[in-house]
Formats: C-alpha cells, sequence, structure tokens
C-alpha cells in the first residue's frame, strides 16, 4: 500500500505498452531547443543579473571589510540590516505579491495591476523614509558615534531611490523580462563601481600613512553612492516598463486590498526571517559594540558567491512556480521543485564545505590577519548557508500554493525563539554565540517547513 507521500508526490505514470508512442525518444534537436528556449535564456539572464548583483554587493562590503576599521565597518553593517529591514517591508507589502499575483495576469489587467501596486509602493517609500531619517535623527541626539550616524543619514537619502529600482527590477521579472533587468542592474553597478573607484583612488590617501584607508571611504559614502546608482538605473526603468502600467487607477483599491491580504502572510514570514538574518547583527551591536557585527559579518561574506544562486533561484523559480501550480497543481509544482532541490543541495554543500574545511586560509586571502580568529564562524555561515538553499525550494512551494501563512508561523515562531537565544549565547561567546544560535534555528526551521509543504501540497482525500 502506498504511503501518503507518494500518493501525493508520484506523477502518473503511462503503460509500459504505449511507451514507444506516447512518450518517443527525446533527440538532441528536443533538448536543444530547451537549452536555447525562452526559459532556458530567461535563466541565464536571471543568474547574470544576481552574479552583477551578488559581486557589487560582495565588493562594497570587502573593500570596508578590508580597509577600514571594525568600528566603520560595523556601522555600515549595523545600517545595512536596518535597511534590509525596510527591504523586506517592501518585499512582503509590494513586491513579493506582485511577483505571484502578476505572473497569472493577462496583459490588459497586468497593467492597471502593475499601476495600483506602484501607488502603494510610494506610500510604503514614504513611511519607510520617514522612518528612516527619525531614526538616525535620534541616534545622533543621542551621541552614538560620528560613523553610525553618518551612515544612518546616508542611508535616509538613499532609501526613496533603492526602493524605486527595486520595484521596477520586480515588475521586470513577473513578466519574465529577465534580460531588462540584467541590463539595469549592470549600468547600476557600472556606477557604483566607478563611485568605489572615486572614493577609493590613490591620491585621497595620507602619502605620510600608506597603509591607511582613504578618508573618504566610509559607509555614509557609499550609500551616497548607491543612491546616485540607482536613481539613474530606477530612471532608466521607468522607461523600461513604459508599456507595462497606465496612468488610470482602475480597480485600485481592489487591486491593492489583494496584495495586503497576501502579503500579510508575507510579512510575517520575512519578521521571522529578518529575525534569523539580520536581528544578530543589532543583538550583537548593542551588547559588544559597532566591532561585533564586524567580526560577524566579514566571514559570511566567504559564501557570499552562493547568494547568487540563492537570490537568483528565487527570482527564477517563484513566478514559474506560480504558474505551474495553477497549470498542473501540485504534482507539477512538485515535478518543477525536485530537481531545483537537487541541483541547489548539490552546489551549495560543495561550495561550504570548500570553505569550511580551511577557514584561515580563506580568511587571511580576503583581510589578512585582520578577522583570523573567526574561524568557527566561518564554519558555522557554510553550515546556515546549506540550509538556506535546502529551504528555498520549500517556501517557493508554499508561497506558489498561496500558503505564505504557513511560512509566517515557522519563521515568526522559530525566529523569535532564536532572537532571544542569540542574546544569552551573545552574552556567554559574543558573535561566536550568536552565529550558534543562528546555525540551531536554520535546522530547525528546514525541518518544520519540510513538513508543512508535504502537508500541504497533499491531494484533497489523500488520507493522512
Amino acid at each position: 500500500m502506498a504511503t501518503s507521500s507518494e500518493r501525493t508526490l508520484k506523477l502518473p505514470q503511462a503503460p509500459a505498452t504505449q511507451a514507444t508512442d506516447a512518450n518517443p525518444p527525446v533527440g538532441w534537436s528536443v533538448w536543444w531547443s530547451r537549452l536555447t528556449g525562452r526559459t532556458a535564456r530567461n535563466g541565464a539572464w536571471t543568474l547574470g543579473d544576481q552574479l552583477i548583483v551578488s559581486a557589487t554587493r560582495f565588493g562594497i562590503s570587502w573593500v570596508l571589510a578590508r580597509y577600514t576599521g571594525q568600528t566603520e565597518f560595523g556601522a555600515y553593517v549595523f545600517a545595512y540590516s536596518i535597511l534590509m529591514f525596510f527591504s523586506g517591508v517592501q518585499t512582503a507589502a509590494v513586491t513579493g505579491p506582485l511577483m505571484v499575483l502578476g505572473a497569472s495576469r493577462e496583459r490588459k489587467e497586468f497593467k492597471p495591476y502593475v499601476t495600483a501596486t506602484a501607488g502603494l509602493q510610494a506610500g510604503v517609500t514614504a513611511i519607510i523614509t520617514f522612518v528612516s531619517l527619525a531614526t538616525a535623527i535620534y541616534v545622533d541626539a543621542t551621541g552614538q558615534g560620528v560613523e553610525l550616524c553618518n551612515t544612518l543619514y546616508s542611508l535616509a537619502v538613499a532609501l526613496p531611490f533603492i526602493q524605486c529600482h527595486e520595484f521596477i527590477r520586480r515588475v521586470l521579472f513577473t513578466k519574465l523580462m529577465a534580460a531588462g533587468v540584467f541590463f539595469n542592474d549592470a549600468l547600476a553597478g557600472a556606477i557604483l563601481v566607478a563611485g568605489l573607484w572615486w572614493l577609493w583612488r590613490p591620491d585621497v590617501v595620507s602619502a605620510t600613512s600608506p597603509g591607511a584607508a582613504p578618508s573618504a571611504l566610509t559607509g555614509g559614502n557609499v550609500f551616497l553612492c548607491i543612491a546616485l546608482a540607482t536613481a539613474i538605473a530606477g530612471t532608466i526603468g521607468v522607461y523600461q516598463i513604459r508599456g507595462l502600467w497606465q496612468f488610470k487607477f482602475e480597480h485600485a483599491g481592489r487591486f491593492i486590498r489583494e496584495n495586503l491580504r497576501f502579503g500579510r502572510w508575507q510579512l510575517g514570514g520575512f519578521f521571522g526571517n529578518y529575525l534569523f538574518q539580520w536581528a544578530p547583527n543589532l543583538i550583537v551591536a548593542a551588547m559588544v559594540g559597532l566591532s561585533g557585527p564586524a567580526i560577524l559579518e566579514a566571514p559570511r561574506l566567504l559564501l557570499a558567491p552562493l547568494n547568487i544562486l540563492l537570490l537568483g533561484a528565487a527570482n527564477f523559480l517563484t513566478p514559474r512556480a506560480s504558474s505551474r501550480y495553477a497549470e498542473s497543481g501540485s504534482a507539477g509544482l512538485f515535478d518543477l521543485l525536485k530537481h531545483a532541490t537537487i541541483v541547489i543541495g548539490v552546489l551549495f554543500t560543495a561550495y561550504a564545505a570548500m570553505i569550511a574545511v580551511m577557514p584561515g586560509f580563506w580568511l587571511e586571502i580576503l583581510y589578512e590577519d585582520k578577522y583570523r580568529g573567526a574561524t568557527l564562524i566561518v564554519v558555522l555561515w557554510a553550515v546556515v548557508k546549506v540550509f538556506d538553499g535546502l529551504s528555498l525550494p520549500l517556501m517557493i512551494a508554499l508561497t506558489a500554493a498561496r500558503r505564505p501563512d504557513l511560512v509566517m508561523y515557522a519563521t515568526v515562531g522559530i525566529g523569535l525563539s532564536i532572537t532571544a537565544a542569540a542574546v544569552g549565547m551573545t552574552y556567554l561567546w559574543g558573535p561566536v554565540g550568536a552565529a550558534v544560535a543562528v546555525t540551531g534555528g536554520k535546522a530547525v526551521f528546514l525541518l518544520v517547513v519540510g513538513c508543512m509543504c508535504k502537508r500541504a501540497l497533499r491531494p484533497a482525500g489523500s488520507g493522512g
């Protein structure tokens, strides 16, 4: 007798006597058409785009980590953790629902939907910018240090442009226009590299201190460069999506309510995920000082190449999973994601193992002796990344099946527990304790989400 998982996940098989006629052998021409088809091309553009985005982020963080003090880099990590909070709010309320609910809409309905969602984005951006500026003013008034104050003020300036640019990227991804995203991000990346070079140029280094960091190389100035790059790329992006929106707000209220109903679950899920990913930086900063986030984050940069696959897979698989579920139900969704899980699992495990086996070697290559005591943190982050990769297809499956509530329950519940554990472990062991707490939480999360996914995708009437 078949188990419930077998009944849920196995696809119907054709009779053996019909195999020759119904399923003829797949020739090279068929495989070539698949490799050069639209899906494959979009996948290649998506992967290339994430390569640009991840490489740019890695380059900025690496330069600051290696060539500035731990306090300066810690201030940047602190501000970047706040940026990730605001970006998560945007994803939950605006761009997350856009990629799921907008993927199946016809062009005639998609245009008013994007217009209404753009209005919602403008409101979210206004609130976020106000909160960011208020935070910077408060930190300045309480005398928390010039590095942190300058970085937070620059973040407040950059936020509106970052949010606008991200919204345009998600509109293009939703309509499977990955090539447009690639060229837009390539432009933004080129501007950022030019700005970083300007801040890092040799003539600003004192001749008497050739080993010192350039005085202009600060986290605050980096955020101003990001503001300039996203402002220019966002302006071009408005032209790129000119045919995908309109000036008339038809049924705007209905579309916004639909987004918010769907997004409330994603907002809860994001909050829980933020407790895993970025809240430890804030906890360590509060308990250890600004050098704490630097010690916690610098080792994580060794695993940054995996973000290319993680973010690229999310952008590539989410709209396809939603469409596949609408067309074929849970069986079609499983067939799509099981192959993705195998590929992601193998690649993530291989790279993480390479880093974890020789953590001191890689730390010395990136930072010389500055972070040589963080080898254990490197190993812990390697394990976390493997858990992240295996969890991604499960979360995409639940989102495509319109069950983001399950993701929220898992992330919020486990995230709150891990936050409490991180406070205690940071008190005992500093940044290493925070990394241990996150690693344990990721393991539990993978197990819980896997069980939820199995139950949620079971066909009706399949039994326990």
